[in-house]
């Protein structure tokens, strides 16, 4: 697969064909074990699917092959698409989110997940809305869990615990839903502070390491996206 310009500014280059879709991973119960801790900051995770530890190491492997770097891509409003990607180069690995625009110019980074974190590129509103967007592969759950450890937002609500961890439930959780779901949304303050804020009809992030911000050339774009 390919998304526009991702892959164009690695040095040494990549070849285009290094992305590879990997949504046959969704109905998993080991992808999202191992996905929850290492992409969401769980260690709860594994416990909560009762999965086997040698699957977990097995798949993790298989995730970060460096010739074949896994994505997820989940359509949002307009047309827009979210890639989540594996980003196996050599020395400089992790997670990047990107949004790719509906008429195929380049994607534009969303969040980056590894040693260095950029984001948060979601409010908690965008991310609930975004979540119950249509999507004929991905529940709202899958996405919800996706999309969360691209999410910040220091006025979630008390009730946010409750909704992570029915939709920990729904993906095939079996126990401590609730520990992962506090799991989850605390290792969100990695963004610290992820204050969002609506100017002119457009929604921007004051956080230090966002995307977001409110010069950002394609904040309309993203308010298109997740509203």
């Amino acid at each position: 697969m390919r998304i526009p310009g991702y892959v164009d500014g690695f040095v040494p280059a990549v070849p285009d064909d290094i992305l590879v879709d990997r949504t046959d991973l969704v109905g998993d119960p080991v992808f999202w074990a191992l996905f929850l801790m290492l992409t969401g900051g769980s260690d709860s995770a594994a416990t909560a699917f009762d999965v086997d530890p040698a699957d977990m190491s097995a798949l993790y492997e298989d995730l970060n092959d460096q010739d074949r770097w896994p994505v997820l891509t989940l359509p949002v409003r307009g047309g827009h698409r979210v890639h989540l990607v594996w980003c196996n180069f050599p020395d400089d690995s992790g997670h990047d989110y990107l949004l790719s625009p509906a008429d195929n110019r380049r994607a534009v980074p969303l969040a980056h997940i590894s040693g260095n974190f950029h984001g948060p590129g979601l409010s908690w509103d965008e991310l609930v809305a975004t979540s119950q967007q249509p999507d004929p592969v991905l529940s709202a759950a899958a996405r919800m869990l996706l999309l969360l450890p691209a999410s910040g937002d220091t006025a979630a609500p008390p009730t946010a615990p409750d909704l992570v961890a029915a939709a920990l439930t729904a993906v095939g959780a079996k126990r401590h839903q609730r520990a992962v779901a506090t799991e989850l949304l605390s290792h969100r303050n990695r963004w610290t502070p992820a204050n969002w804020h609506t100017t002119g009809g457009v929604s921007w992030c004051s956080g230090w390491y966002t995307y977001r911000t409110r010069d950002n050339p394609d904040v309309r774009l993203f308010t298109t996206a997740f509203s």
